[in-house]
């Protein structure tokens, strides 16, 4: 089931996104579902979330 939430359960673990630092409102969303946020050099925010691990489907 390529694009859909079974396939993404099967095959992934964490999601990633790259946010700008300015970009404020954003940081505070993800926040709000739970993302971790990651604050490197050079004006990037990455946004990590662990996916839940339940069973697989068939």
């Amino acid at each position: 089931m390529p694009g859909s939430a079974a396939g993404l359960a099967r095959c992934c673990s964490r999601l990633f996104g790259t946010l700008l630092a300015e970009n404020l409102p954003m940081q505070r969303l993800c926040r709000r579902r739970g993302f971790a946020l990651h604050f490197g050099s050079g004006g990037e925010v990455t946004a990590e979330l662990a996916l839940a691990s339940g069973p697989r489907p068939a």
